[in-house]
């Protein structure tokens, strides 16, 4: 019996970590059967049925859904607000939306933090998103001698976050006691290694040592040994790893 049980609660397990969900604008979450509603001119929605009771909700009334493992987020884009699919999120965020009224998300649109948005257009591509991503010398670098093509969207979108990511971690070691910047910049090292969709757990780890080295506190050791549990089978990160505990502690 408990050879047949096992199994089907792994079933059921799964089958919640995969449920649909709305979360609304009250940061209410809802979870059900999600349906992405046919767009009309002026709208766009979708529904959740919750026991029987099926909710619609338009756009700019949800801050994300997830149907059928697929992440949705609103977007104002031509003056209309619309529901869109997140192909790769970050500061920068690669979508898909439905144009002209159509249901299948087909065309590509870059969105930032700061809500800048950018259709992804099929003739001056490089100009133009060379233009919108100018912050990034690295990224405009390579979209100026055609290394990244239009194919190439989703590593950009990726490179563009971690050349962000390295601004801002350059910007904070600046203000590091200088005997602590080569343990600053060890750990920055690491996270640009890591994928942040996977290692979330690790990234906010090292976050918190990285604010300790800044101000110049002893690390303590239950985060170094936390960082040993962590990182053992991360063989990417190993050379990083070992240098970063020689030197915290010295």
């Amino acid at each position: 019996m408990r050879l047949l049980l096992f199994p089907i609660f792994i079933l059921l397990a799964t089958a919640s970590y995969a449920q649909d969900y709305v979360i609304t604008v009250q940061k209410d979450t809802l979870f059900g059967e999600v349906e992405i509603l046919l767009p009309d001119q002026f709208n766009e929605e979708l529904s959740i049925t919750v026991n029987g009771d099926k909710k619609r909700f338009k756009s700019f009334q949800v801050l994300e859904a997830s149907a059928d493992s697929t992440i949705y987020h609103p977007a104002k884009i031509q003056n209309k607000y619309r529901i869109v699919e997140l192909v790769e999120g970050g500061y920068l965020s690669l979508y898909l939306y439905r144009a002209d009224e159509s249901y299948d998300f087909n065309t590509k649109y870059l969105l930032k933090s700061t809500t800048q948005g950018l259709i992804v257009p099929n003739i001056f591509f490089r100009k133009q998103v060379t233009d919108f991503l100018d912050d990034c010398p690295e990224v405009v670098a390579k979209l100026d001698d055609k290394t990244y093509k239009k194919n190439n969207l989703v590593q950009i979108v990726k490179d563009y976050n971690a050349c962000l990511e390295m601004q801002t971690q350059n910007k904070f070691s600046d203000n590091v006691p200088e005997a602590d910047k080569s343990k600053f910049e060890l750990v920055s090292a690491i996270q640009q290694k890591l994928d942040t969709s996977k290692d979330s757990e690790l990234n906010t780890l090292l976050n918190d040592i990285k604010q300790k080295v800044k101000t110049g506190e002893t690390i303590p050791g239950y985060l170094i040994s936390a960082l040993k549990e962590q990182t053992q089978s991360m063989d990417t990160i190993k050379t990083e790893v070992d240098q970063l505990l020689e030197a915290l502690n010295k």
